[in-house]
């Protein structure tokens, strides 16, 4: 049996939750330059003093993931970036759709079908300056009914991808994947898993 593998991925959004309509559209936010900390696309954020930070583990309720950012380098040219770099000021764009699914990796710990329904928090990570991407992944030791976890496990990624394919993530071990949506927010409070 192949074994899964870290890597970068953070919160991968996919598409939808049945029942709710698509919506691509991105929210634009702000970054001020005193944040001492890089953000990177699929990272959880808050909004705190009405600019976002990156949420930290234990966050119990998040403000959305982040997509992209577009800022001003020292020389003056404008960037469009997966990630925002730290102590720069950026216009970010965020995904806070109610129903957005997204892909996310366990930490060390398999998860299995009965964590499916139920609510999940998160751990941080190191996000990747190259590909931009985030290090967070969903964090296998905090999974309960709990309301105030911000994130609900819809279905295993083995449910989309059979493990026999040898694909990373779907194998029922360490490391393996689940698609998750926003359970408890700053737009919508929590709600207890089953």
């Amino acid at each position: 049996m192949a074994v899964n593998t870290t890597g970068n991925l953070g919160f991968k959004h996919i598409g939808f939750l049945p029942g709710y309509a698509p919506d691509y559209q991105l929210h634009a936010k702000y970054v001020q330059s005193s944040n001492a900390t890089a953000i990177y696309h699929g990272d959880p954020v808050v909004i705190s003093g009405g600019y976002v930070l990156g949420a930290t583990s234990g966050t119990a309720a998040v403000d959305g993931i982040l997509d992209s950012c577009v800022y001003i380098d020292s020389t003056g040219r404008t960037i469009q970036s997966p990630y925002v770099p730290a102590s720069q000021t950026a216009t970010v764009y965020v995904i806070d759709a109610a129903g957005a699914l997204f892909q996310v990796q366990s930490n060390n710990t398999a998860l299995t079908q009965a964590n499916v329904n139920r609510n999940v928090g998160f751990v941080t990570g190191t996000g990747s300056t190259f590909t931009g991407l985030s290090g967070y992944f969903l964090d296998a030791g905090n999974i309960a009914t709990t309301s105030t976890y911000p994130f609900r496990i819809v279905q295993l990624y083995s449910d989309y991808v059979p493990a026999a394919t040898g694909i990373n993530g779907a194998n029922a071990s360490s490391y393996n994947m689940a698609i998750v949506t926003f359970n408890n927010t700053d737009f919508r409070a929590g709600t207890s898993g089953t």
